[in-house]
């Protein structure tokens, strides 16, 4: 059986087909022969004696005819003609009848009736033809005598009829015999047939049992086994099958598929919670960053709005100090030309009086624009200050925006700086501010005293001179440094419109980051409903 099972099926089912035709081959051949053995009986039955028995009984039913046609020859005148005609046909058909029977193949017996009849037939013929030639004559009273019983015609015919009767007994009784021989052979045949039916049936059962234990009833199991695997349930075993054909590998293959299933499962069930786990965790980052991104947003909406205020007042400054700037170029005219007043003064100091008051009311403007001066100062410095908080807290913001906020914070740096050159700047202004106001004091002083004192006029439009060019270097340094207030707050004004600029691109990538972030926490909840969906599946197995 081992050695069965070890076949491949193919192997297996060319066996039993084989084995089963055999079996149809010997029942065909089995019947074949029968058959023709009783169709060679059959045959022989028929030409050898039934053909026989039948020439026979018809030169039989012949002779008959012509005894009664040789009768009405004889008794009735009337058609002689006629009737002379039908004995001779009679005479030839029984000649042609048992000339048939003597071309069959007879027994011996059979031969030696058939010369008998042969013998007497021919005395009978004889004795016919004779009494035709009787009747011709006319001798009626012998005529009868002839055809009465225990005559030697009626005797002759009685030996012919005798003969023929034993040839047709013998044929019949020859003819019994092998059909009584067909009969045995066709019992024979019908019993032959019947076992090698038998044998065959009893080989295609073993054959179908050998089959089914060797092939359908592991095919049966294996087929329970995928069922209960499709109903779920993974905890079936699959005994181990000793057998190398096709049948063998499979169950070998299923068990193995059935193990690789429980580990997938195992492995996939472990996965779906990480997975769960990991998306739970993902969704708490994703809200925090959310939250956080939408804080960051309104942060720097605030900034923006706070860069734009800046942004104006950095617009005011650099007016304000352009104005500076035109009041110290005004001023260095002023200066000028009390230079030259001086210069006069030294010419001719009868002009001295109206001279020192024009001094006196220009030294009044210059003391009411230096302190206009000192004001703008004031404001350009608390606006230094501000920029420079500013840029703190933008520095900050661009820290928080990570590698998006970059650029702005080179520009909160950069912004930065330049208010510390303007509060520099705006130091220096007020300290030459300081000294323009001590000599426009001391420049007043010597006006009132030149008032005063005419004598030492001309010591004092030296000393004035002297002042004044003194005031005209602190006015040229003045003007240098309104100018350059201007250029930075012009620097300041350009800073702060890239920083607005960089700001709103900011605000820009804080709501993209917020609707990313927002999307992502969509994805992670999708996930996490994708990892419950593939843990209730994988929750249908059962392992």
């Amino acid at each position: 059986m081992n050695y069965f099972n070890n076949k491949k099926i193919r192997t297996k089912l060319i066996i039993a087909f084989v084995i089963f035709m055999l079996a149809l081959v010997v029942v065909g051949a089995v019947g074949f022969v029968n058959m023709k053995n009783i169709n060679d009986g059959m045959t022989t039955l028929y030409h050898d004696h039934t053909v026989t028995i039948e020439h026979v009984g018809v030169a039989d039913t012949t002779l008959f005819k012509l005894r009664g046609d040789l009768l009405k020859y004889i008794i009735i005148p009337d058609g002689r003609a006629q009737l002379e005609t039908d004995i001779n046909a009679d005479i030839v058909t029984i000649d042609t009848e048992m000339q048939a029977v003597r071309s069959s193949p007879l027994t011996v017996e059979e031969r030696s009736t058939l010369a008998e009849f042969d013998k007497a037939w021919l005395s009978y013929q004889e004795s016919i033809k004779q009494t035709l030639a009787e009747v011709k004559t006319g001798n009626t009273t012998d005529i009868v005598d002839s055809i009465r019983d225990g005559s030697p015609l009626m005797n002759l015919r009685t030996a012919v009829d005798t003969s023929l009767g034993r040839l047709s007994d013998e044929a019949n009784v020859e003819a019994e015999r092998i059909s009584t021989q067909g009969s045995a052979t066709f019992t024979d045949a019908v019993l032959l047939i019947l076992v090698t039916v038998i044998a065959a049936g009893v080989v295609a059962v073993l054959l179908i049992s050998v089959l089914t234990s060797s092939v359908a009833t592991p095919l049966e199991r294996l087929a329970d086994v995928t069922r209960k695997v499709a109903s779920g349930d993974l905890r079936i075993e699959i005994p181990r099958e000793e057998r190398n054909d096709e049948v063998g590998v499979l169950v070998d293959s299923t068990r193995v598929m059935l193990e690789n299933l429980r580990t997938l499962d195992r492995e996939i069930l472990e996965g779906v919670n990480v997975l769960a786990s990991s998306v739970s965790e993902l969704m708490t980052t994703m809200a925090q960053s959310a939250s956080g991104a939408q804080e960051t947003a309104t942060s720097i909406s605030e900034t923006t709005a706070a860069v734009e205020e800046v942004k104006q007042t950095t617009e005011v400054a650099s007016q304000k100090a352009k104005n500076v700037a035109d009041n110290a170029a005004s001023a260095s005219s002023m200066v000028e030309t009390g230079r030259v007043s001086v210069e006069e003064t030294i010419a001719s100091m009868n002009r001295i009086q109206q001279q020192m008051d024009s001094i006196g009311e220009s030294i009044g403007r210059l003391n009411e624009q230096s302190l206009a001066i000192s004001e703008i100062i004031g404001v350009v410095n608390d606006v230094a200050e501000q920029v420079n908080i500013l840029s703190v807290n933008a520095a900050i913001e661009a820290a928080k925006a990570g590698d998006q906020g970059k650029g702005f914070a080179v520009v909160a740096q950069e912004i930065r700086l330049l208010a510390e050159e303007s509060k520099r700047a705006t130091g220096q202004i007020r300290k030459l501010l300081k000294d323009t106001q001590k000599a426009v004091s001391t420049a007043v002083m010597a006006v009132e005293q030149g008032s005063r004192v005419v004598e030492a006029g001309v010591r004092q439009s030296t000393e004035t001179g002297n002042s004044i060019r003194v005031l005209e270097e602190f006015n040229e340094q003045s003007a240098q440094s309104a100018t350059q207030i201007a250029i930075s707050s012009k620097e300041q004004l350009v800073g702060m419109e890239q920083v607005a600029v960089s700001m709103e691109s900011i605000k820009l990538a804080s709501v993209q980051n917020l609707q990313g972030a927002r999307e992502a926490e969509k994805v992670a909840k999708n996930l996490k409903d994708l990892g419950l969906k593939l843990k209730e599946l994988m929750n249908r197995y059962q392992t």
